[in-house]
């Protein structure tokens, strides 16, 4: 048991020299190992984006801009912290000022959950309980649409995406403990968002 974290930062450590490599390689003119770094990483980037953002089309040219500027800015790149958090900071900031652009983000709010208000079983297995699984992810997704843009991309780098506390503070230049704060202040926000929306979707 005590070996797991070595084990943890041994995988960390890896990573980070084989995207240090793809880099060092795309910079001397290997376009494709940047495609491998987007290929890796896109996945990640995209649902980043479509939580903070609500709409899948917004989401996927936002993910695009957020590769382009990395592209293009690559050389700027210290390696003072890891490819995967510069990558994020950069989505995060993009996410932002496309926010403020857009007027649609929150349109998803409106047409979520509609018919149904019942909180899936864990581990849905017919037709209609993955249908009703689809729309409470659509449900939470649009919920944290309408979060306090301090609090939201904390709760989903560490809710949706797993990432420790620290990783957080990092990628959004934060002390641990306003992220600490901002967690605890966007869980309460989103549970009564989400109350609110399912009382409406009841009636």
């Amino acid at each position: 048991m005590k070996r797991e974290p070595r084990k943890h930062n041994a995988s960390l450590n890896n990573e980070r020299a084989e995207d240090e490599i793809l880099i060092s390689r795309t910079l001397t003119g290997e376009k494709e190992a940047f495609d491998v770094l987007i290929t890796k990483y896109r996945n990640r980037i995209f649902r980043l984006t479509l939580y903070m953002l609500g709409d899948q089309q917004e989401a996927e040219d936002a993910a695009q801009e957020v590769f382009v500027r990395a592209f293009r800015n690559l050389g700027k790149f210290q390696g003072k912290s890891s490819f995967f958090t510069w990558l994020y900071r950069i989505a995060v900031n993009n996410i932002y000022t496309q926010a403020r652009k857009s007027a649609r983000r929150r349109e998803i709010q409106h047409q979520v959950f509609r018919e149904k208000s019942v909180i899936p079983n864990p581990g849905p297995k017919t037709p209609e309980e993955l249908a009703i699984a689809g729309e409470l992810q659509e449900m939470v997704r649009a919920a944290i649409t309408q979060l306090d843009p301090r609090f939201r991309p904390v709760l989903i780098l560490k809710e949706i995406e797993g990432m420790e506390v620290g990783m957080v503070a990092e990628i959004l230049k934060l002390p641990s403990g306003t992220v600490k704060s901002r967690l605890f202040r966007a869980r309460e926000e989103l549970r009564s968002i989400l109350t609110e929306m399912q009382g409406l979707s009841g009636g």
